[in-house]
Formats: C-alpha cells, structure tokens, sequence
C-alpha cells in the first residue's frame, strides 16, 4: 500500500510537469486526501492502517489560509478521529509547499476481545506538503502529517497521502 502510494505522488509529480499556472488563493477552500497513516500509543509498536482527511476554511491572505478540519485513521477494530483548527502557510501563491499547524481534539475508539473503550483529549500537529497547480482554481496535493494526542497517554499519529484542494 505505501509503495502504491508514493508511486502515485510521483505521478503528481510528473502530471505538473514542472510548470505552476497563475492562481488566486482568495474566498473558501476545500481539501480532501486519503492515504496510509502510522498509529502508535499506549507504549504498542506503531500500527499502519488507512488515513484520511477533509476541511474547509477562508483565506486570510494568498500565502495564509485558516480553517477546519476533520482527519481518520483505521485499523481493524481501533479508529482514531481528530478535529482540529488548522493554519496554511504557503509560500507562494501558485501551487508549491506549504507548511500546516493543527490545534483541536482526539478521539480514539478501540474493541477487542477484552471490550470496548474510547478516550479523547487534546491534539497538537505539524504538517508540510506541495500542491500541483492543475488549473485556475484547483491543485492536486502530496502531504506529510504528525499529531499528537493526550489520550491516557500520549499517541502519536502520522499520515502521508494525495489529495486535491479547490480554492
């Protein structure tokens, strides 16, 4: 599953052919990416599953975007869901990198033969990527997230996937 997924950001890679159109960051955004996340807490050895988000905000200015946003981790019977607040940086107006901060709130649900348990607590992140101009409006985007969150202890979560951004 990871190599199929770093084979498709080199696709997006190739697909931009090097070139960045003129865009306009201004208005709503909307983002949305899926790909594999590494989940580790409790003191277990850290657990690969599928990983996911979705947001939506404003843009403050070209290079700073804030907004909302709602991201999932699963493995078998254990999901782990955060919310958050999230600040863009980008660091030109038309595609290229960007910087990501996360501030909101974690909730894990785990069942096992032992039961069922849920916890949540705060969530703290960083996240960087690039996006691939593919139009006036709309990127395709690789990304790179780490979280952290204060369950019983704390569990850390990191995802890497594709995406698409319409703003």
């Amino acid at each position: 599953m990871e190599r199929r997924l770093i084979v498709l950001v080199g696709l997006c890679c190739l697909l931009s052919s090097g070139s960045v159109r003129a865009q306009s960051r201004d208005g709503f955004w909307i983002s949305a990416g899926i790909g594999v996340g590494s989940f580790n807490g409790d003191g277990l050895e850290p657990v690969t599953g599928l990983a996911g988000y979705f947001g939506g905000g404003v843009h403050i200015i070209e290079q700073l975007s804030l907004g909302v946003e709602g991201s999932i981790w699963k493995r078998k019977a254990t999901t782990h869901s955060l919310g958050n607040a999230v600040v863009y940086f980008h660091r030109r107006t038309a595609g290229g990198p960007f910087l990501k901060g996360l501030f909101g709130w974690g909730h894990r649900n785990t069942e096992n033969s032992l039961g069922k348990s849920s916890e949540s607590g705060k969530a703290l992140g960083l996240g960087l990527g690039y996006d691939f101009s593919m139009g006036d409006s709309f990127s395709l985007r690789a990304y790179l997230n780490a979280s952290l969150a204060d369950f019983t202890g704390i569990s850390t979560l990191r995802e890497l996937g594709v995406g698409v951004s319409w703003h």
